[in-house]
C-alpha cells in the first residue's frame, strides 16, 4: 500500500484530492504534488516541466486516478 497525504481540497465532484492523484481538466492529465510549500498540478511536456496551483484549478478538474493504480493515463499522445 503506497500512503497518499490528503491535500485539503475536494475537486469539482466532491472527491478527495490526495498527492500523487492524476487529475484532468478534459483535455490534459496532471498529477498532484507538492512545490515550493504549496500544492501544485504537474505536467511534462516535451521534458519541461508545467506547475499550476491547484487552488487555482481545482474547480475546474477532476481526480480521474493515481500513478501507482493509472499509471497509463500519464502517457502523452501521439
Amino acid at each position: 500500500y503506497e500512503v497518499m497525504q490528503y491535500t485539503g481540497f475536494k475537486d469539482k465532484s466532491g472527491v478527495e484530492i490526495y498527492r500523487e492523484d492524476i487529475m484532468a481538466d478534459g483535455t490534459v492529465n496532471y498529477v498532484v504534488a507538492s512545490y515550493k510549500g504549496a500544492w501544485r498540478l504537474k505536467r511534462n511536456v516535451r521534458g519541461d516541466t508545467w506547475w499550476k496551483s491547484l487552488y487555482r484549478y481545482v474547480n475546474d478538474c477532476e481526480v480521474i486516478g493515481n500513478i501507482y493504480e493509472n499509471p497509463e493515463l500519464l502517457k502523452e499522445a501521439k
